[in-house]
């Protein structure tokens, strides 16, 4: 029997007893299990096989499937503090969805990032629109497609203004903007932001002031990225937008530049 860490990124039910789990292990990367008769067996299991829950698990290698069957699930971290509210409850989730796109392999960085963002989410009291692009852009530069910001990534020159090609991989100059006809005109600001959230920490977040204007292109360039490398708009995102949309976000919880 091997044993792991791991935090679920989905679940759903499977026959009439058992529930199929995607979790993200701190040894094993992406790993699929079988809990059998898990809405039965609700000593064996309880809460642990919901979305974002923080387990220790312990399963039965298959040889033969990519789906393993899984022994007992004993629950670290429920997040209770997320759950009690529809908006971090609908971060937490996004976030699930979108590393199941990007990540495969086991990464112990990346793990451990998931439980501070995670551990972040519950216990801020108001969550900065800054939260979200920061996730986004260390989540894909952590799994592999951080997008070059510091030079073009075409001709590896610097440059005074540049536009973003996500088909490239980042910034490109002038010289090369007829490399990528799609590509979108950024400021120098909207660079200088980026490359704040790569080297800022989750606990310092709060530091960062950007104006809306600012933010919202920010947003615009990290998720045209985004879907670009996961190849398509996070169904749960929408869910997000609509809640903004209904205020859920109040001026008091933008950080507005002095």
């Amino acid at each position: 029997m091997e044993q792991t860490e791991g935090i679920v990124l989905r679940c759903f039910d499977v026959r009439e007893t058992s529930r199929l789990a995607v979790f993200y292990t701190r040894d094993f990367g992406i790993l699929k299990g079988l809990a059998k008769g898990a809405r039965k067996k609700q000593k064996y299991f309880g809460s642990s096989l919901e979305p974002f829950s923080h387990d220790f698990i312990s399963f039965y290698k298959s040889r033969t499937s990519e789906v393993h069957l899984i022994g007992r699930c004993e629950q670290k971290n429920f997040y209770a503090g997320i759950r009690e509210n529809i908006l971090k409850s609908s971060f937490a989730i996004y976030w699930m969805e979108i590393v199941q796109e990007l990540i495969e392999d086991k990464d112990e960085k990346l793990f451990e990032f998931l439980l501070e963002s995670l551990a972040y989410l519950e216990k801020e009291a108001v969550l900065s629109p800054l939260l979200l692009p920061f996730f986004e852009l260390n989540l894909l530069k952590l799994a592999g497609y951080g997008p070059v910001l510091n030079h073009c990534v075409s001709c590896k020159k610097k440059s005074g203004s540049y536009k973003f090609s996500p088909f490239l991989g980042g910034v490109i100059c002038p010289d090369c903007y007829h490399k990528d006809s799609r590509s979108i005109e950024i400021l120098p600001n909207t660079v200088m932001l980026m490359n704040v959230f790569t080297k800022t920490q989750l606990e310092t977040l709060s530091r960062i002031k950007a104006e809306l204007k600012l933010l919202g292109q920010v947003k615009g360039v990290i998720h045209y990225y985004l879907f670009h490398s996961i190849g398509k708009r996070p169904k749960t995102l929408k869910f997000i937008d609509d809640l903004k949309k209904e205020k859920i976000f109040t001026e008091a919880s933008y950080l507005a530049a002095a």
